[in-house]
Formats: structure tokens, C-alpha cells, sequence
């Protein structure tokens, strides 16, 4: 069931400013500095000169505010019916603790419904709350969240998982730790112990066959993310299940390259970069896709050519590296 169920209407709901300006997907209240500025931590800027522009426009938020901002600002009316709007609050209230002010964070893939909200009280941030119209994406998170947090990790932190809920009008809601107190920076380079981290992590909860693995299945350097005090934190669990070996480090060197142009690794399993130039193919060629986003799979596919030992015409039958 889709759960966004009704549209905005232009004039009504509450005041909020569309960041970044260009191409807004963070809403961030004009009522509280520090919850906005904190909203723009929900943007996962790559590009070196996105990732100044965020924390310039961090910095200047905290200070003064919003309006400062460049860009326009909109209305924002909840995309579902009020009763349904009204019971999620008042189950994050309960769950979850007060809160007095929210950024929200659009998926910016209309192929992908829902929204992400960052709770705040008194600019301090309460959680990250996800509503989704199919609620197994974020059962699949909260497990696997629960797993990695379970698991022994040296490499990289996971946000604690607070639990979700079903509604009974279709959908869902999970919450976790709001884990930033300024914006992240995007990790381009990962040792291949991290990737082993994640397969071991998520065995007890991703069941395989043949010769897949478990797999986080959205690896890139915008879903792993380093804090100011150095820490390396994986975010976007919802996607998690089984793939071909290597396929997670695979697609998170392909979208470093298709971000920065790093040099590819010259020890990636062939299978992974088959299954990972097959889905930046089917992305790239499908007319529904997002120029940019299709943009970014020309790039990934650039990236995956230049990967030692792994053209494209080479045989992938067999390979057990």
C-alpha cells in the first residue's frame, strides 16, 4: 500500500525552507536554528565543493537562522490524512520521547515513497524517524541495525535502532539514534575489512543460497559517512540481503569513482563488478530515472571499465575470489 495519500496544497501548512537551493530535498522550520542547522546534516553532500557549501550553510544556520539561507521557501502540509498524521506524533511522542520541532528529508527517487524526519527538542536532536509504504524495507533496517549493533565492529558504527511500528492505515514507522551534531563527510576510501565486517554482521538476518552473501546493498560514500571526531558511521540498512560476493565493495568503488574519479582497486571480484555494472546498466538505460542519477550510472560504469582484471567481454563463470 502507498502510504503518501495526499498531496500538498500550495498556501497552507507550515512555513519551511527548501535546502540546498537548487535542488531542494531537506525542509528545514524557520522557528529553531539549531534544529535546522542540524536538518542539514540530513543532506549527504559528496562532491568536495557540496560538502563546503553544507557546512558553510551549517554554520551560518546555527548563527542566524534560515533566512539566511539562499533559495525559496515553501508551505509544507503533511502528505497524509490528518487522522493518520496525528496518530504517528502522537506514537513518536510516546515511543520516542518530546519533541517541538522536525526537519524532513524527501526522497528525492519518485520510484520510492516516504519520508525521513529528524525529531528535535529544544535543538537537540530525539531521533531519525523513516515512514515507508511498505514497512518490510524498515523491518529489514531495524534487524539488520540490531545485528550490526550486536556484532563486533572495528571499522564502522551503526545509529542505535529504537524499534518501529505498523499503521493500520498501510505502512510504517521506524526510528533510530540521531547520530550527528554537524554534518558528516563522505568516505571514498574503505579498507576491504569493513566489507567483511558487513557480511559477517548481517548472517544471522540475510538467508543465502549458492554462492551469495549477505550484503548491505546500498554501499556508497554518501551512506558512509565520517563524523568531526573521526568516527565512521554506515547509514541506509533497508536494503539490505543476499548478492553476489563482492558486490558491496564493488558498488561503493564504482560510486566513489562516479563521485571523485578514484583510482579502482585492482583485486575486485569479478562477480561483484558483474552484478554491479548490471544494475548501473538497467539504472542508466531506464527512462524513468533521474537524469542525474542516470548520470551518475554512466560515471559508475566508466569507473567499473577501468577496474583491473574485470572487462566487461571477461568470464565471470566460476569465480569463487
Amino acid at each position: 500500500m502507498v502510504l503518501i495519500v495526499r498531496e500538498n496544497h500550495a498556501g497552507s501548512g507550515e512555513l519551511m525552507k527548501g535546502f540546498p537551493a537548487g535542488r531542494p530535498v531537506i525542509l528545514l522550520p524557520f522557528g529553531d536554528r539549531r534544529a535546522a542547522a542540524l536538518g542539514i546534516s540530513l543532506f549527504t553532500a559528496s562532491r568536495p565543493a557540496i560538502v563546503r557549501a553544507q557546512q558553510a550553510a551549517f554554520t551560518l544556520t546555527r548563527r542566524v537562522g534560515v533566512r539566511a539561507l539562499p533559495g525559496r521557501s515553501r508551505p509544507w502540509s503533511p502528505p497524509f490524512e490528518p487522522d493518520l498524521w496525528e496518530d504517528m506524533l502522537e506514537q513518536w511522542r510516546t515511543a520516542l520521547g518530546a519533541f517541538d520541532a522536525y526537519a524532513i528529508y524527501q526522497r528525492r527517487q519518485t520510484s520510492r515513497d516516504g519520508l525521513t524526519l529528524l525529531l528535535t527538542q529544544h535543538g537537540r536532536p530525539v531521533a531519525v524517524v523513516k515512514v515507508r509504504g511498505d514497512g518490510r524495507t524498515l523491518e529489514t533496517e531495524q534487524r539488520a541495525l540490531e545485528a550490526a549493533t550486536a556484532a563486533g565492529r572495528r571499522y564502522f558504527q551503526v545509529p542505535q535502532p529504537l524499534g518501529m511500528a505498523w499503521l493500520h492505515h498501510g505502512g510504517a514507522w521506524s526510528a533510530q539514534a540521531a547520530v550527528f551534531d554537524a554534518p558528516h563527510r563522505p568516505v571514498f576510501d574503505a579498507p576491504s575489512a569493513l566489507f567483511d565486517e558487513i557480511r559477517d554482521a548481517l548472517q544471522p538476518v540475510v538467508s543465502t543460497t549458492g554462492t551469495a552473501v549477505p550484503a548491505h546493498n546500498d554501499m556508497t560514500p554518501w551512506n558512509l559517512r565520517r563524523d568531526r571526531r573521526g568516527q565512521i558511521w554506515l547509514f541506509d540498512w533497508e536494503d539490505v540481503g543476499p548478492a553476489p560476493v563482492g558486490f558491496d565493495r564493488s558498488h561503493f568503488w564504482a560510486t566513489s569513482y562516479a563521485t571523485r574519479q578514484c583510482t579502482m582497486p585492482d583485486d575486485l571480484p569479478r562477480s561483484g563488478v558483474a552484478y554491479c555494472r548490471e544494475i548501473a546498466t538497467a539504472r542508466r538505460d531506464d527512462p524513468t530515472t533521474d537524469p542525474a542519477d542516470a548520470a551518475t550510472a554512466r560515471r559508475m560504469l566508466a569507473g567499473l571499465d577501468r577496474a583491473p582484471n574485470t572487462r566487461p567481454s571477461e568470464s565471470v563463470a566460476g569465480d569463487q575470489t
